[in-house]
């Protein structure tokens, strides 16, 4: 992320980002979304809801012609002011539960992992 200070930073992983369309899968339930940032620990998504901190979730994409499907539990959320609520979707913060080799390579070749 450009412009970010690295003295504030208290990310546990480096982050790159992405603009990948993704579905979240909560309780059986199909929530779409875009995943915008991915790490090697978790990564951040908008979707079309809200969702809870602590909800146990799976994700869904395709990155660089590879399909994900991860575990992952939701760590927090920034909720959209009602006003704002037009033009913008909430983002969750998700932690992955492990991660196929596939995404490790994934992620190797964006930098992000040796």
């Amino acid at each position: 992320m450009q412009g970010w200070i690295p003295e504030l930073d208290r990310r546990e992983r480096p982050r790159a980002a992405q603009r990948v369309p993704c579905a979240v899968w909560i309780s059986g339930r199909r929530v779409t979304g875009t995943v915008e940032e991915v790490s090697d620990g978790g990564m951040l998504v908008s979707l079309t809801e809200e969702i809870a901190a602590g909800t146990q979730t799976l994700v869904s994409f395709t990155g660089a012609g590879e399909r994900f499907l991860l575990e992952a539990t939701v760590q927090n959320g920034r909720p959209v002011a009602r006003s704002l609520s037009w033009s913008t979707q909430p983002r969750f913060g998700l932690r992955l539960a492990g991660a196929p080799p596939s995404y490790r390579r994934w992620l190797s070749r964006l930098g992000l992992v040796p």
